[in-house]
């Protein structure tokens, strides 16, 4: 969820699947060197990840307009999120 937020925000589209059972924090984590993190990682990420055509937030609201209340910002953290 990291990795494709700060794609986003750098105008990036996040490739369109990870790989099944790899949690990129613990790889990063438990992998001896950072040398050895990005060779075995950034190939699937280089290969997945474009320029996004247009910003998909650009045509949101800024946060200020819309939860202008300390009260309305605290709903939105806490709010339970939505049946799949």
């Amino acid at each position: 969820m990291v990795v494709a937020g700060l794609l986003a925000a750098a105008g990036l589209r996040p490739p369109p699947r990870m790989p099944k059972d790899v949690q990129l924090d613990w790889e990063a984590i438990l992998s001896a060197t950072p040398s050895a993190f990005i060779a075995g990682h950034c190939r699937w990420l280089h290969e997945g990840v474009w320029e996004a055509p247009a910003d998909p937030l650009a045509s949101l609201e800024p946060p200020v307009k819309a939860f202008r209340t300390l009260r309305d910002r605290m709903a939105a953290l806490v709010a339970p999120s939505p049946a799949q």
